[in-house]
């Protein structure tokens, strides 16, 4: 029995939601790190408590997320359509191909050049070759159509951010991914909140949560419009470029 009562309120914290989004609770077990990426973080003891807060902060941005875009892009039509998926598609496939035309001549010139090196040289350009034999090699079995879900993970943020920056506006910061509404994504949280779409009740992943959004840093893109209404794949092709 004691051993109950010394559980139980841990049992109970486990159980309280720390965020909701539509009414839907968001339980803390729900935004822990799986086996394998916490084995990973595990690695290293001195970040490891640091890397499971931005695992589990961006587990649940990607919940909050998920779910306001597919309910605005539905009422606003910025859902990626098939003709969007295929212009995607094409211009990755063109572009492969024009990086292994580009890799072919460079291998051909590598062989010359490796020929004609004295030995100082003749290690890195031999580890040139060895790099871009092996990434053709490795990319040769890849779908020559193109890949439709890497298509959706370019196409579907992309209408929904140039959707929320024709609304609001504002400054577009630079991302990996691509250009950010940073300005209107805030705007458009702020209003979801207030309006009870989702709370975030743990006080930790709240600030977590806001801070990209409020504190954090980032490049700013003084073009950034001009790219959210025409992102690269449909970008017109330089003169003289098939």
């Amino acid at each position: 029995m004691r051993v109950f009562f010394l559980l139980a309120p841990a049992v109970l914290l486990a159980q309280q939601p720390v965020a909701m989004i539509r009414g839907t609770a968001i339980l803390p077990a729900e935004l822990d790190p799986d086996p394998r990426t916490l084995e990973m973080f595990q690695r290293d003891p001195a970040t490891l408590g640091r890397s499971v807060a931005q695992y589990r902060s961006s587990k649940l941005a990607g919940r909050i997320w998920g779910v306001l875009r597919e309910e605005y892009c539905r009422a606003n039509g910025c859902l990626p359509t098939d003709e969007d998926l295929q212009a995607f598609q094409e211009a990755s496939v063109r572009m492969e191909q024009e990086r292994r035309v580009r890799d072919a001549a460079r291998l051909k010139e590598l062989e010359h050049l490796i020929a004609a090196a004295p030995p100082d040289r003749r290690a890195k350009l031999e580890e040139e070759r060895r790099v871009l034999a092996s990434a053709d090699q490795a990319l040769r079995g890849s779908n020559p159509r193109g890949d439709r879900r890497m298509a959706e993970m370019w196409v579907a943020p992309w209408k929904f951010y140039r959707a929320l920056y024709r609304q609001y506006g504002g400054r577009v910061i630079f991302q990996q991914a691509g250009p950010e509404p940073l300005h209107a994504m805030t705007k458009f949280l702020e209003e979801h909140e207030a309006a009870g779409a989702f709370a975030i009740y743990d006080p930790e992943l709240r600030q977590a949560f806001w801070a990209y959004y409020r504190t954090v840093g980032h490049n700013h893109m003084p073009d950034g419009g001009k790219f959210l209404e025409t992102p690269w794949w449909l970008q017109p092709r330089p003169a003289g470029v098939r």
